[in-house]
């Protein structure tokens, strides 16, 4: 399994426990999972300051995905909307296939 290398510093939990992705109504306007998700966030410290999701220290939360394909734009651009409903800054960059470079690799041991 790939987090038993995280077993004690994760939640048991992660470990005895289906996961399940949130149900959504595909109305792309999910407002219970949007306040469950940031409820979590607030959780872990994060608050909302001018329609923006910022640490402790001002700094926002923002991240980029990165893509080798314009096809799966459709699918990152209305997660980014998504997204930018919480406060969170987040971008789609696509690159060249030659530029593109997955270094995660899962492992073959479980």
């Amino acid at each position: 399994m790939v987090l038993s290398a995280f077993r004690g510093r994760l939640p048991e939990a992660v470990f005895t426990t289906e996961f399940r992705v949130p149900a959504s109504d595909g109305s792309n306007n999910n407002r219970e999972n949007a306040r469950r998700a940031l409820a979590l966030l607030r959780e872990a410290g994060w608050t909302v300051k001018e329609r923006r999701l910022v640490n402790e220290k001002g700094e926002p939360f923002s991240f980029e995905i990165l893509l080798n394909s314009a096809t799966f734009e459709r699918v990152a651009l209305p997660y980014i909307q998504a997204l930018q409903r919480l406060g969170i800054e987040a971008r789609v960059r696509t690159v060249d296939p030659a530029q593109y470079r997955c270094g995660w690799t899962p492992s073959t041991t479980t």
